[in-house]
Formats: C-alpha cells, structure tokens, sequence
C-alpha cells in the first residue's frame, strides 16, 4: 500500500514498510513518521516506535483503575496499546482532525478495537474531534495521567505548551496526577532549546519535573525523542531503551 492523502495540515501518506522482520503500516506527515501498526493479527495493537514504548512503561497490571486524557490521537496506536494490555485504563483522546480520525478507523484497526473491546458499549475509549486547549478549557473531569503527543510533523502543538495549558492540564489531573509530554530535540547542545524551556514552565507549575531520555544515547544528538515528566508527587520510573534494542532497520514494502 502507497497511499497519498490530502489533510487539512498539509500531504501525507500511508506506506508499508519492514521494521526488524516485521510488515508494518506507516502514517506519514510531509515525510516525518507520525505513526504506525504492525499488520500481523497477533500484534496489531503493539507498539512500534521507541518513544511510546517509554510512555507505555508507566503503566502495569497491578496498578487500579485509570483515567487517561491523550492530546494528539494520530493513528491512535498508543490508545490501541493501552486499552488492550491494561483492562483497567479508560482513556479520552481528543484529535483536532477528523480526517485523522477517520483514517485511524478505517487503515490502522481502529475499527476493529472498538469491535473487539465492545468500546462503543462501556465507553473506555472516547474521541473528542476538537482542539486540545479549548477541550482543556471546557473540561471538567479529572484525569490520573494526561499524555500530550500533539504534533504537526515534526512541530509540536505550542499552544500546549505554554504556561497557559500547563495550568489547565495540572487543573485537569487529579490530586497526584502525571503529566507526560513527547517532546522531540536534546538534553544539551544547540537542539535543546524548546524541551529545556518547557522543563522551565512545567517547574513554575508542578512541584517534581523532569526531562528524560527514552534511549541510552549522547544526551546532545539532536531530533531524539524525550519525556518531560511533571507532578506534585513522586515520578514514577520509565523504562531507559538501548538503540541496539531497537535498531530502526526499516526497509521499503
């Protein structure tokens, strides 16, 4: 499958792939890999990029009931991972575009979650098609985690970003909530810039933050995925990846 789409931000593509032996389905934005599937039945709600395998380490079986709030669906693999592995998570996403959303449903199996997890019936997983900050300013319900991964391309949503939508997402968590955002750069160097600024806006706003790594490589490589965590209670730990781990081999379909 090639298939070129034409979104309200700009082109994309849906692509087919081989990741580490694996065919795998790719949502493309100006050529940045957005997100992807696996297209085996047995794994088609696993995760496939590094970053939301760190973001996904923050949960286990053990842990009681949670409420998720996702700013950013893309082709909604995260959503996928969470309400398939963990019964005990029900999460919101809101996606400003429904073209988004529809292409989820109908080429990275979303269709089929909902199917298969009776979602439409117990409501574990809800879809709001609006902007991620007037969503944050309507809201009135509380969340135990709230995970921003809002990008256009290789540009993260600023609005969500500021200190303006930090206070309101700290408004919409619950007492000792987790703030988790996909932040894309460099701990250090000249690619460090926006994530060391919003580690600064999360710190005038929550009492514990910090900027991890995802994987085990110098802290200064630029365009490497990071998560800045923030909460008035202790962070939780994340798995740390190796690149030998996950070596990105992709190769053309």
């Amino acid at each position: 499958m090639n298939l070129e789409l034409d979104m309200p931000f700009g082109k994309a593509e849906i692509k087919e792939a081989y990741l580490r032996g694996e065919e795998v389905r790719l949502f493309l934005v100006e050529g940045t890999q957005e997100s992807a599937t696996y297209l085996h039945p047995l794994i088609k709600n696993e995760l496939v990029f590094p970053y939301t395998k760190v973001f996904a380490s923050l949960f286990s079986r053990e842990m009681g009931e949670c409420d998720v709030l996702m700013l950013g669906g893309g082709a909604f693999s995260v959503p996928k991972y969470l309400i398939s592995h963990f019964p005990q998570v029900r999460m919101d996403v809101v996606e400003l575009y429904r073209e988004v959303y529809e292409m989820a449903l109908d080429y990275f199996f979303l269709d089929e979650l909902y199917e298969e997890y009776h979602l439409t019936e117990n409501r574990r997983l809800q879809v709001f098609l609006e902007e991620g900050l007037h969503y944050l300013k309507a809201c009135t319900k509380t969340y135990d985690m709230i995970y921003d991964d809002a990008y256009h391309g290789i540009l993260p949503d600023s609005g969500l970003l500021s200190y303006e939508a930090t206070v309101l997402m700290k408004k919409r968590l619950k007492e000792g909530g987790l703030l988790a955002i996909n932040m894309i750069g460099a701990l250090q160097g000249s690619s460090s810039m926006r994530a060391l600024l919003s580690e600064e806006v999360l710190k005038r706003v929550f009492r514990n933050v910090e900027l991890r790594q995802n994987m085990e490589i110098p802290p200064d490589l630029p365009s490497q995925n990071l998560i800045l965590l923030g909460s008035d209670a202790p962070l939780p730990p994340t798995r740390m990846l190796r690149p030998n781990d996950l070596s990105e081999d992709w190769a053309e379909h």
